[in-house]
């Protein structure tokens, strides 16, 4: 089974002391799941029709603020204003704007180095092949996002375009008197844009060619398809008039530079064969790939700038997510209360005190007068990582199982808490306890 290099750019992204942030829906008692979490999406109620705002509040409800502080989102935050929103409107070539070109400087030097980045060039060199050095990485990066370009897509073209432009700070399609916004994929730009009162949300919409998915869609708080309304600045800082987008998707929580590593992974992955769907035949299988991450299955979106010879140039022209499904035995919403079976959670240890792979450990306990063959039972954690259960327990004993983190999607006891579940081979709940922030060593007891 190959990697799944995105899973793992993400949870290295929230491990503490990275820049990605938690995020947190709500449940249908109308609170967060996860109270402590970076980020409370309130996706509120599906788009009713291409006119209405059937969303009253704003869509991110909650932002741990000193994440914004960081380095690498300040960084990204100068960027935005170097960009105009006409599409065919001049900007500046990289060597054009000395401010400009420092800032795009800057950015870099302070992604690149970070561990998701470097995860990134060493999975693109050691497992896709790919014999590139750090200067020369650092210089691919930069021309994907920032080289400005034109684009031929079906021989129209389209002067002045941006990986960065498009894909973060969003752009009109096509003259300033559009309806339409094209791109803006960008969580972080959109957050930016809701603190500063130029974004309003219309409601989600997850519907587009998946055939009334958008109730699913809104259960999983890692993506946004959303109906915006949007009020764009002139280059004098002055309002352009209200534009509108009825289907537009981001992830939710990735940290600047996670934003940046994905779809430069995607387009490495493009060059070896290894970025597409079905038979990778049709124009749409080239460009799309299937991938789990958290609860849920994807099609990631690459679209590359085309060339005035109609050939697939090197530059990003679009990346974003299109929800797909809930991933297989994910629950989203959890029981109310905590749910003690057949098998049941005596205690744990979340918070070795010494290194926690391989030393964390769940307690269970068989509660009837039988012996229960595990086979096929599984422990899953919050995000719907597996520990597999194998062994048989006697009756009204106990037994203790280690959590092995054998692969970054195997189960993982978070510190700042969280829940555990215990599963039959049929998928059906046997036991669910939630429990809480632990402490260094501290073991947690349940009755």
């Amino acid at each position: 089974m190959s990697r799944n290099i995105y899973q793992e750019l993400w949870d290295l992204d929230i491990q503490p002391g990275n820049n990605g942030c938690t995020v947190t829906a709500r449940g249908l008692d109308g609170q967060w799941l996860n109270a402590d979490a970076d980020i409370k999406l309130d996706e509120q109620n599906e788009l009713s029709s291409s006119s209405s705002d059937d969303a009253p509040n704003p869509l991110i409800a909650d932002c741990n603020a000193e994440k914004l502080q960081g380095k690498t989102y300040l960084a990204l935050k100068a960027l935005m204003n170097n960009y105009v929103f006409n599409a065919r409107q001049s900007e500046d070539h990289l060597g054009d704007n000395a401010v400009e070109d420092a800032e795009i400087e800057n950015f870099l030097d302070e992604i690149e180095d970070t561990p998701v980045m470097q995860l990134a060039f060493t999975y693109i060199n050691d497992d896709l092949g790919v014999n590139v050095s750090k200067s020369e990485f650092r210089e691919v990066v930069k021309r994907l996002w920032f080289d400005v370009y034109t684009n031929y897509y079906q021989n129209n073209p389209v002067p002045f375009c941006s990986g960065f432009e498009h894909i973060v700070v969003g752009e009109s399609k096509g003259n300033p008197n559009a309806k339409g916004i094209g791109g803006y994929h960008s969580w972080t730009k959109y957050l930016f844009d809701q603190e500063s009162g130029r974004v309003s949300f219309n409601g989600f919409n997850y519907d587009n060619k998946f055939d009334k998915l958008s109730p699913k869609g809104a259960l999983v708080p890692h993506v946004a398809t959303v109906s915006v309304t949007y009020e764009p600045l002139d280059m004098d800082g002055q309002p352009m008039g209200r534009k509108r987008k009825n289907l537009g998707g981001f992830f939710v929580g990735p940290s600047p530079e996670c934003q940046i590593a994905m779809p430069v992974v995607a387009y490495y992955e493009s060059l070896k064969n290894q970025f597409f769907v079905g038979s990778g035949r049709t124009q749409r299988e080239k460009t799309e790939k299937e991938v789990e991450i958290h609860d849920a299955v994807y099609r990631l979106v690459l679209y590359m700038a085309t060339r005035e010879d109609q050939t697939r140039g090197d530059r990003l022209r679009s990346f974003y997510p299109k929800f797909v499904k809930l991933k297989s035995g994910a629950i989203i919403e959890p029981i109310e209360d905590d749910t003690q079976g057949i098998i049941a959670v005596i205690s744990m240890l979340a918070n070795p005190a010494g290194p926690e792979e391989g030393n964390e450990w769940v307690e269970i306990e068989n509660r009837t007068d039988e012996i229960i063959n595990l086979d096929g039972f599984q422990m899953v954690d919050h995000n719907n990582r597996p520990e597999p259960l194998s062994m048989s327990i006697e009756p009204r004993q106990r037994l203790r199982v280690m959590v092995s983190r054998s692969t970054p999607d195997s189960m993982q006891l978070t510190n700042s808490g969280g829940t555990i579940r215990i599963v039959d081979a049929s998928g059906d709940l046997i036991t669910k306890v939630a429990y809480p922030k632990s402490s260094n060593g501290e073991v947690l007891f349940f009755t």
